[in-house]
């Protein structure tokens, strides 16, 4: 059985971002963790914005 676990604001505040190469961007959070790179193209592919959107709609 899986247990729910709260996150506290200090997992979910960002400090800081850093490129990664041309191709991601690695968070820095207020608690110290900075495990992960996202890649551009992911992260596009899930943008809400309208700008983004209009993008994906059009390939």
């Amino acid at each position: 059985m899986a247990s729910t676990h709260e996150l506290n604001d200090e997992q979910v505040e960002l400090a800081q971002m850093e490129a990664v190469g041309l191709f991601g961007i690695r968070p820095y959070w207020k608690d110290g963790h900075n495990t992960g790179i996202y890649g551009l193209s992911l992260l596009r592919a899930i943008c809400p914005c309208e700008e983004c959107a209009a993008l994906r709609a059009a390939q």
